[in-house]
């Protein structure tokens, strides 16, 4: 299954792996409690064939950062650096 898996992955999670229906039923993501990366979890099932697997996020990216006034903040600067 390894070989559908990553040719969901590939896609953008747009089918289901098990039988390609594009009828899929995502839950609201929830905070991997254990985990301190920063990933997100979705229970998603497939209309079609009726299979569930999750999906796992994590954030690479982040634009547009702006303070409580709207005004643009300059990002290379931080407490996290």
């Amino acid at each position: 299954m390894t070989g559908a898996i990553d040719a969901y992955v590939r896609s953008h999670g747009v089918a289901c792996p098990v039988c390609g229906a594009r009828d899929l039923d995502r839950a609201p993501a929830t905070i991997i409690p254990e985990c301190v990366s920063g990933r997100l979890t979705v229970w998603v099932g497939c209309e079609g064939c009726r299979s569930t697997w999750q999906e796992i996020y994590q954030l690479v990216d982040c634009v547009e950062l702006s303070d409580a006034d709207g005004k643009p903040v300059d990002a290379s600067v931080s407490r996290f650096n």
